[in-house]
């Protein structure tokens, strides 16, 4: 529950406490029906109308309600009882009404917070502040293509309050809820989650320039998909974009055409935001980065198909210098020729397709054993009730997998975009199963 929601539900708790344990009088009434109108005008303005909060509301219509019957019965009192009238509840009556306000209030306290808990994203723990700029460009070689990219960087100093999970919290609200039996505000307890990164703050320089890391959501993912692992690699020194596909992004409406389709696509999205990144300035607002991003020092990294893309471009581009995919459900026809690159790949369940062939000259495998595809979802961090309705599986928990993903990750990527190769100790949690499987390389 978050701190206006919190306070909103207090002050209909302490008013409807206070109505029914004493004697009341004019003034007292219309302190705590001014309270109740207060809390209930800032909730409103600041958080929104949430219908998880639907039993508060009822309680606030009550305690209004109730309150105002008590400011009539008080000015039509007689003589001398303006200030304390003699209706006052007995014994009894306040036992029964204590029990049932003892009810709703519980309800609007735990319904809320058991079935659908607020989503805290982890934060980060590098040296830096996080910064983040959302942006649209569009390739005008492919049809006027939009490509919308989310940019993370380290930063000196925060820049007003932290950012909403999506720019468009709504839209991917409905986005994720196509499909399942859920209606759209279902998700917005993630969509309008808070984030640990404010708005084009000041580039940090600390480190001079940064390397560079352009990700690929999965089908049916957004290009904020990975916040938390994004805020986690900018807190340490990375500038991360992250790519929007149209198509198969939640926040479009459309379906691809195909898995071919959708790869070419993908993988020119992918290249385009490469070449734009390193043609700064551009004249908008991503020229920001133009002094701070090392053009020798890029990695690319997706999940699911946005793996199958980033292997793709890894495996034929020299500007890249690593490459993480992360639950690839198989292979492309350049990748499965071999990847060239430093190279570290996620996989759960069965063995993944053409693994072998992508990892023909070397690379390092984390099997994720108590992991599915589904579980690295951000969905998966929604909580059982809606969880359990999707379907998304998985023997450890969500949380804990994307922690361990987060830091292999940056582990991963420290040791070959800032050269830190000797061996240390990654933080994972502790209730993780995995194997971390080397693949050298092979003779063809």
């Amino acid at each position: 529950m978050r701190p206006l929601e919190a306070l909103f539900v207090g002050a209909l708790i302490l008013s409807l406490g206070l109505r029914w344990a004493r004697p009341r009088n004019r003034q007292v009434t219309s302190t705590l029906l001014a309270m109740v109108g207060i809390m209930a005008a800032l909730h409103v303005v600041f958080d929104g109308v949430r219908w998880e909060m639907i039993p508060a509301y009822g309680m606030a219509v009550a305690a209004a309600w109730i309150l105002a019957r008590d400011l009539q019965r008080a000015t039509g009192a007689k003589a001398g009882e303006s200030s304390r009238w003699a209706a006052v509840p007995s014994a009894g009556q306040r036992a029964v009404s204590g029990v049932a306000f003892l009810v709703a209030g519980v309800a609007a306290v735990v319904i809320p917070a058991w079935l659908f808990p607020r989503i805290i994203l982890p934060e980060p723990d590098g040296l830096y502040w996080v910064g983040r700029l959302d942006i649209a460009w569009t390739d005008s070689a492919r049809q006027a293509r939009p490509v919308p990219v989310s940019i993370w960087y380290p930063a000196e100093a925060p820049n007003g309050r932290t950012l909403r999970y999506h720019p468009q919290a709504g839209a991917l609200a409905s986005g994720f809820a196509r499909g399942t039996p859920l209606p759209g505000f279902t998700f917005r307890n993630l969509a309008a989650a808070r984030t640990h990164s404010t708005a084009a703050p000041r580039f940090s320089i600390r480190e001079g320039r940064s390397p560079l890391v352009v990700a690929s959501h999965p089908v049916g993912g957004t290009r904020t998909g990975g916040t938390a692992l994004f805020e986690q690699l900018a807190s340490h020194g990375y500038v991360v974009a992250s790519v929007g596909h149209a198509g198969s992004a939640a926040e479009d409406r459309a379906e691809p055409a195909g898995r071919a389709a959708e790869i070419e696509h993908r993988t020119a999205d992918l290249r385009f935001v490469l070449d734009r990144l390193l043609r700064l300035p551009l004249g908008d607002a991503a020229d920001t980065l133009a002094t701070h991003v090392r053009a020798d020092r890029i990695a690319l990294i997706g999940r699911g198909e946005g793996a199958v893309a980033a292997a793709e471009v890894a495996a034929e581009d020299s500007r890249v210098t690593a490459v993480a995919a992360i639950a690839p459900d198989s292979f492309a026809a350049v990748a499965r020729r071999g990847v060239r690159r430093p190279f570290l790949v996620f996989t759960v369940g069965s063995a993944t397709p053409s693994l072998d062939d992508a990892l023909r000259y070397g690379g390092t495998e984390v099997h994720l054993e108590g992991a599915t595809a589904q579980s690295l979802s951000d969905l998966a961090l929604l909580g059982k009730p809606i969880v359990g309705i999707l379907g998304i599986e998985s023997g450890d928990a969500a949380a804990d997998i994307h922690a361990a993903v987060t830091a292999l990750s940056l582990r991963f990527l420290d040791q070959y975009l800032k050269e830190r190769r000797e061996q240390t100790e990654v933080d994972l949690p502790s209730r993780v199963r995995l194997r971390v499987i080397p693949h050298a390389p092979r003779a063809n």
